[in-house]
């Protein structure tokens, strides 16, 4: 197994034809240094169309699959639902909410066996 505190991974997003950029999504040592997270950020454009679902649930594939992860979080802002339905949406559970940067943060995670 990869030790969470020794690996950081990130991808750029393209648009599969014409290559445009649409964000970025990285497998990275959550903010407590317990576990990784993914973290995803994609330009407004490219909001609702599916591709965050995609390839969030892509680097959730490769987090368990190919890097032998037991588990992995994401933290959003609980103001933010269309990020929380997401992570909901690709099987992740509300762990907790914490205060951290101003505002109220929904941690999410998901295990292997999941």
């Amino acid at each position: 197994m990869l030790c969470p505190n020794t690996v950081s991974h990130y991808w750029v997003v393209r648009e599969k034809y014409t290559q445009k950029f649409i964000g970025l999504v990285s497998l990275d040592t959550h903010h407590v240094g317990t576990d990784l997270e993914v973290s995803y950020q994609f330009l407004p454009h490219w909001w609702g169309k599916g591709y965050a679902t995609e390839v969030v649930g892509a680097v959730i594939h490769i987090a368990f699959h190919e890097f032998n992860l037991p588990r992995i979080v994401a933290e959003t802002q609980t103001a933010n639902k269309v990020s929380c339905r997401l992570l909901e949406k690709l099987g992740r559970a509300l762990e907790r909410t914490v205060m951290r940067f101003g505002a109220e943060q929904a941690i999410y995670s998901i295990t292997r066996c999941e």
